[in-house]
């Protein structure tokens, strides 16, 4: 499983629904680990790319202003 699983693999459930039961931070990404509604459990990494309300490093915006 990835963290673009789309549906739950066993009961077909769609992720979304998913309970997130815990976030952490990592050097990389974020590490969620999901629980669907039959009990199934699995684990889903994001990238910083593509983890929501985040930009990507060597996006050009530091927060810095300045010339």
């Amino acid at each position: 499983m990835d963290g673009r699983m789309e549906f739950c693999d066993r009961c077909g459930c769609p992720a979304a629904l998913a309970e997130t039961e815990s976030t952490h931070h990592t050097s990389e990404g974020l590490v969620r680990y999901r629980r669907c509604g039959c009990g199934h459990r699995w684990v889903q990494v994001l990238a910083f790319a593509e983890a929501p309300g985040r930009l990507p490093l060597g996006s050009g915006r530091s927060g810095r202003s300045g010339g």
